[in-house]
């Protein structure tokens, strides 16, 4: 009895002071917080953002402002961290809500902690074992694609009327080099949803990666048709017109990517080759330039600029640029392949030998044998250049003849 004349006299002293109880707080804060929902609706995120603030300043028990603000500060103003401690403290006050462990799983997996990420998607399934949301986040966590394919196949048992859930599973077969599986899979999201860019996209890709290149370009340009400012399709179809010698359609494709996405260095390092190979080495070396100015890193551009350096003349630049690829990635086959040759052509051949060498270090194959081959020759250690020249024939590689009489030739001088 005591208690309760308390609590009545407490709130009529704060009503006599002008200051409301609890409940009348609440009421402000989820006013503001409905004001902030609006403004997010009409993209209006600085606004949104005072709105949230002043919600949690009327409540600071408000879990659902602190959440919405989490995501307003990790997504529209990219404060990741600032994020991510209002989703903390949402969670905190609300420490069973599957939203909200959901969304943190989400966030950690973008900021490439897929331990963390991993952790609260557990947490979810021990909450809901039946959540086909978790099962479907984590299958991003895992470092094989087994276990994802195992995550991504129970939450189709559990929703399988989503077509996202048989893209994701189709791709991770795809990355395990399982291509039928995969094409079932992407045929199973056509068939749920037949209008959607993103299936057609990756059946192309699909077919790219198995060399059906005409099924890929069908594919793409779909893709491209449901939703023409899709810049990943346009850089795909361009690659493959690159690749099959079609440069003014590919530097078109290209131009597309790069109007829709206009920092994509990679898109600018592809136009370089298609540009340079339709006989403009000049605008080669502007655009993987350019690519190099908005943040490219890679061995892989400083091939494609060496080669545009090769065909303006400029070869001290291209053999710096060659040995920059191979300093950035030591063990990778093509750098020291194309310096090799680099090599070969201008009277290099212990770099060639030892390039060639390495290359076979990583993977045997009879091409690296056959160039150590020439290398050797022009070194003049013929038994070495025989004892490859012979390999590299078992291993079956033809052999012009005359290469055979030069080198006997040389041998028996």
């Amino acid at each position: 009895m005591w208690k309760a004349l308390v609590i009545t006299a407490a709130v009529l002293c704060l009503t006599s002071l002008n200051i409301m109880p609890c409940r009348a707080q609440t009421a402000e804060a989820e006013e503001f917080f409905q004001q902030g929902l609006r403004q997010l609706k009409e993209e209006k995120t600085d606004s949104a953002l005072i709105s949230f603030n002043l919600a949690i300043n009327a409540d600071t028990a408000f879990a659902e402002a602190y959440f919405e603000r989490g995501k307003l500060y990790f997504y529209d103003l990219t404060q990741k961290e600032e994020g991510l401690t209002n989703l903390e403290r949402a969670l905190k006050l609300n420490p069973s809500n599957e939203e909200y462990l959901l969304e943190l799983a989400s966030c950690y997996s973008h900021t490439g902690k897929k331990d963390i990420s991993l952790a609260y998607c557990n947490r979810v399934l021990e909450i809901n074992p039946n959540s086909y949301k978790a099962y479907q986040m984590r299958s991003g966590t895992w470092e094989n694609h087994n276990d994802s394919i195992k995550d991504l196949t129970k939450a189709i048992e559990l929703k399988p009327g989503d077509e996202v859930l048989y893209i994701m599973r189709g791709n991770h077969l795809k990355w395990k080099g399982e291509s039928d599986p995969a094409l079932n899979d992407y045929n199973n999201a056509l068939s749920l949803k037949p209008e959607d860019s993103w299936v057609y996209y990756e059946r192309g890709d699909l077919f790219f990666n198995n060399n059906k290149l005409g099924e890929a370009e069908s594919d793409f340009t779909k893709a491209i048709e449901l939703n023409p400012d899709y810049s990943g399709a346009y850089m795909k179809r361009g690659l493959l017109r690159s690749n099959c010698r079609e440069y003014d359609q590919a530097i078109a494709d290209f131009d597309q990517a790069l109007r829709l996405s206009p920092n994509w260095a990679y898109v600018y390092g592809l136009r370089s080759v298609a540009v340079r190979k339709s006989g403009n080495p000049e605008q080669a070396l502007a655009d993987i330039n350019t690519a190099f100015d908005i943040g490219a890193k890679g061995s892989w551009y400083y091939l494609v600029r060496s080669n545009a350096y090769i065909e303006l003349g400029n070869f001290a630049s291209a053999s710096a640029d060659l040995d920059k690829s191979i300093e950035v990635s030591p063990n990778e086959i093509q750098n020291r392949f194309q310096r090799g040759e680099f090599s070969i052509a201008f009277g290099n051949y212990d770099k060639a030998v030892e390039d060639y060498t390495k290359c076979l270090e990583i993977k045997e194959h009879r091409e690296y044998y056959f160039k150590r081959a020439i290398a050797y020759y022009y070194k003049r250690d013929y038994k070495k250049a025989w004892q490859d020249l012979k390999t590299c024939r078992q291993m079956g590689r033809w052999v012009d003849d005359s290469f055979y009489r030069a080198l006997h030739k040389a041998e028996f001088k």
